[in-house]
Formats: structure tokens, C-alpha cells, sequence
């Protein structure tokens, strides 16, 4: 599979109609895509190259590869529509944010679906202690 293979898929994963992402910002989420997938599956050996010539991912990462390009450039273009607000007087309350929300949505989702496939265990919540049990000191009886 061929670099422009790689972002033909991230191009489809975003659908990013108004062309916010540039061409370059494209290679550059998919180098960090690149870049964390080797900190995630590391080969032991020469890390996995992605360019014009040579890819050496294998096939079964490659879709895993491109959801977390996709989900960078989606998060570029929820702060791109972070200022936008709806005009209208009776917007619709099942929006739930409007544009930058959704894609923010949905570049969870593809990270969500990018530990999926590498079979990555998700870090565990911990929750801050409210309170911590503490033994009282001992009386000496009078």
C-alpha cells in the first residue's frame, strides 16, 4: 500500500469537504500516526517506515494506522469550528454542540477503534481519594 493510499483513507475517515486539512497537515498526521504506532507495536527492530516507496507496516495495522491520522486531523478541524455558533434562534437541542463537538466525537471514536485494533488495554480511571482511613492513637487507661 502507497502513501497516497494511506491518505486517501485518512481523506475518507475525515470527510474534510471544506479542505480545512492542507496536503501537508495530512503527511504530518500520518507521520505521528506512524510515530505512535511504533511506540505501540514495537518490531524489535528497524521502526515501520510509511513513505512515496516503501511501507513496511503490515497489512492487518494499516486501518489502525489511518484512524489515528484521521483522528489528529479530526481534532484540527474541531478547534477549527470551535468559534462557529448556530444563528438561529431555535436550534436544535439534540445538537449537542454543534460542528466542533461532532468531530471531536468522532476522533474519540476513532481512537477508541485505533486501541480496538491494536488490542490496547485502555489506562485504567483512578479516582482521587475523597477520604483515607486513619487509626486513632491508643488511650493509656488512668
Amino acid at each position: 500500500m502507497a502513501l497516497a493510499d494511506y491518505t486517501a483513507l485518512v481523506a475518507a475517515l475525515t470527510r474534510d469537504d471544506a479542505h480545512v486539512a492542507s496536503p501537508a497537515q495530512r503527511r504530518d498526521a500520518l507521520a505521528l500516526a506512524v510515530l505512535r504506532y511504533a511506540a505501540d507495536r514495537p518490531a524489535g527492530g528497524a521502526a515501520p517506515e510509511l513513505t512515496e516507496t516503501r511501507d513496511t507496516i503490515p497489512a492487518a495495522d494499516r486501518e489502525a494506522v489511518c484512524l489515528l491520522a484521521a483522528a489528529t486531523l479530526l481534532d484540527q478541524l474541531a478547534a477549527h469550528r470551535a468559534g462557529d455558533t448556530d444563528s438561529t434562534i431555535a436550534a436544535d437541542a439534540a445538537d449537542r454542540g454543534g460542528p466542533a463537538a461532532r468531530y471531536a466525537r468522532l476522533a474519540e471514536s476513532y481512537r477508541r477503534r485505533y486501541r480496538e485494533t491494536m488490542q490496547l488495554e485502555a489506562a485504567p480511571r483512578r479516582r482521587p481519594r475523597a477520604a483515607a482511613a486513619v487509626a486513632a492513637p491508643r488511650r493509656r487507661p488512668r
